[in-house]
């Protein structure tokens, strides 16, 4: 069996975290340019449904 994959954009994908919010991620900006360790991406972490 082979899984498709979709990648969503806009408001499409904003309907996608209300059914699957495991699988969306968002704020990848917020991750750009910083270390896992950084004390504002930790803060963050424990608002992110996804891991």
């Amino acid at each position: 069996m082979i899984k498709v994959i979709e990648r969503l954009i806009g408001d499409a994908a904003k309907n996608q975290v209300a059914m699957d919010p495991c699988n969306t991620i968002f704020d990848a900006k917020r991750l750009i340019g910083r270390k896992f360790d950084d004390a504002t991406i930790q803060s963050d972490m424990k608002y992110w449904p996804f891991n």
